[in-house]
C-alpha cells in the first residue's frame, strides 16, 4: 500500500434525529474531503462504531466505499467485543470493497500479551484483506505490546499500525523497531502530528481532517520537507483550531464539535449516538 501514507481521516458518522444513518449527509463530507486526503478511515472511534446499530455501521462502509470510487484507500474498522463479530464485519467490509480493515483489541476485558498476539494472528490470517493493527489504550486499557506488532512486519497481510496512545516513548518504538517500506506507522493523536513526522511516521490520523484538512496536510509537508519551525507553527494553529470545536462539543467533543461545526456548514447532523444523549 505505497499511496498510504499524509493525511487519514477517521470519518464521523451522520445521523438523522431518528438515529439513521444519513447517507446523503456522507456523501457530502466525502464530496469536501476527496481532493485533500490521502485516504479514509470509516467505522472507528470518530464513528461512534460501538455505540451505533450494525445496520448503520455497514451503511455507513458501503456509502463511503462507492463515494469513494478507488479514489484514495478506505480502511474499514472491524473492531467487535466478540471474536466471531470481527470475523463477520471482516466479510463484510470485503463484500462492499473496502481496501484495507483496521482493529483494536476488544475493551472490557483484559487480555495478556499472548492473548492479543493469538488474536491478532488468528485475524490477520482469517482475512482476506490486509489488517492495519490500532492501538488505543483509552478505550480498551492496554496499548498493544510493541513486540506483538513487531511480529507482524513483514507479513504479507498487514499494512502497519495506528497509534492513538498519546505516548511519544511508545510511539518512538513503534517507529523504530516495526516501519518499513511496507509497515506503515501513522500517528493518531491530532495534536501530536509533528512529534510523530518528528519521529519518522508515515502520516496521521486526524478528526480535525474534516474542518481543516489543508492545515493537516501543510503539517505534513512541512515535516517530509523538513522545515520542522515551519511544521511547529503550523501544529501550533492546528492545535488552536482544535480548540474551536472542543468549546462548541458537549460529552466526546472530538466528535460532537466535529459535527455541530459541519452542521453549521449544512454539511451534516449534529446528532450523536442515542447513548450520549442527557
Amino acid at each position: 500500500m505505497s499511496k498510504l501514507q499524509g493525511l487519514m481521516v477517521p470519518l464521523v458518522t451522520p445521523l438523522t434525529k431518528e438515529r439513521e444513518f444519513d447517507a446523503e449527509a456522507m456523501n457530502q463530507i466525502i464530496d469536501k474531503l476527496i481532493d485533500n486526503v490521502n485516504s479514509f478511515y470509516v467505522a472507528g472511534s470518530t464513528g461512534e462504531f460501538l455505540a451505533l446499530p450494525v445496520k448503520v455501521r455497514l451503511e455507513a462502509i458501503d456509502t463511503v466505499i462507492k463515494a469513494v470510487d478507488k479514489k484514495v484507500p478506505v480502511i474499514a474498522g472491524i473492531g467487535a467485543c466478540a471474536y466471531e463479530d470481527v470475523l463477520d464485519f471482516a466479510d463484510k467490509a470485503y463484500d462492499s470493497g473496502a481496501d484495507i480493515v483496521s482493529l483494536q483489541l476488544p475493551p472490557y476485558f483484559p487480555m495478556t500479551d499472548e492473548m492479543i498476539e493469538h488474536f491478532f494472528t488468528t485475524i490477520v490470517e482469517y482475512s482476506k484483506l490486509p489488517l492495519m493493527l490500532y492501538s488505543i489504550p483509552q478505550f480498551n486499557g492496554k496499548k498493544i505490546p510493541v513486540s506483538v506488532a513487531k511480529k507482524f512486519v513483514g507479513h504479507p497481510n498487514v499494512v502497519g499500525i495506528k497509534d492513538s496512545s498519546g505516548d511519544l516513548e511508545y510511539f518512538e518504538s513503534l517507529v523504530k523497531e516495526c516501519k518499513t517500506d511496507d509497515y506503515k506507522v501513522f500517528m493518531g493523536e491530532e495534536t501530536l502530528i509533528y512529534e510523530g513526522l518528528k519521529r519518522g511516521c508515515n502520516g496521521s490520523v486526524a478528526s480535525i481532517g474534516h474542518l481543516y484538512p489543508e492545515l493537516c496536510n501543510e503539517i505534513f509537508d512541512a515535516g517530509t520537507a523538513g522545515d520542522w519551525d515551519k511544521a511547529k507553527q503550523l501544529q501550533k494553529k492546528l492545535v488552536e483550531r482544535q480548540s474551536e470545536y472542543n468549546k462548541i462539543g458537549g460529552y466526546f467533543s472530538v466528535v460532537s464539535g466535529i459535527k455541530r461545526m459541519m452542521a453549521k456548514e449544512g454539511i451534516c447532523q449534529e446528532y450523536m449516538a442515542k447513548i450520549f444523549e442527557k
